[in-house]
């Protein structure tokens, strides 16, 4: 994020209107369509490209001018899209697995500390007994 004060946004929640999450077209936003979801910031950003992330979220590149380009956006960014939801999907399965198999660790752990303290006790009551049953003497 190249403006300190969006900076300041990072890892917090943004509501976005629906409509802006509905259209899952790219295309070149007017100012309009997403002040409202800026903080104040010290530049002007008059115009945002809208990636979409189909249902994972959205991507807004901010401009403060419109770049006049004959280029076909979907069909630049769309492959390049397709994969970085892939990996955001890739991501989001690893951690999952992560905290499961944490999970489980910690639930085998448990289950150890568990019957570590019932062998020492039968350990003990063993020993006592053994300690109270009177030697033999021939």
């Amino acid at each position: 994020i190249g403006d300190r004060t969006l900076q300041q946004q990072l890892n917090q929640t943004v509501t976005v209107p629906a409509t802006l999450l509905d259209d899952n077209k790219i295309g070149i936003l007017p100012q309009e369509a997403f002040i409202d979801l800026l903080p104040a910031t010290n530049r002007n950003y008059r115009y945002a490209l809208r990636l979409p992330l189909n249902h994972s979220g959205m991507i807004l590149l901010l401009t403060p001018e419109k770049t006049e380009s004959n280029l076909p956006l979907a069909q630049i960014f769309q492959p390049v899209l397709v994969h970085l939801q892939q990996t955001m999907e890739l991501c989001r399965q690893s951690e999952r697995y992560q905290q499961s198999l944490l999970s489980a660790r910690d639930e085998a752990r448990a289950e150890l500390a568990e019957t570590h303290t019932q062998v020492e006790k039968e350990r003990t009551f063993l020993r006592n007994l053994q300690n109270a049953i009177p030697d033999l003497v021939w």
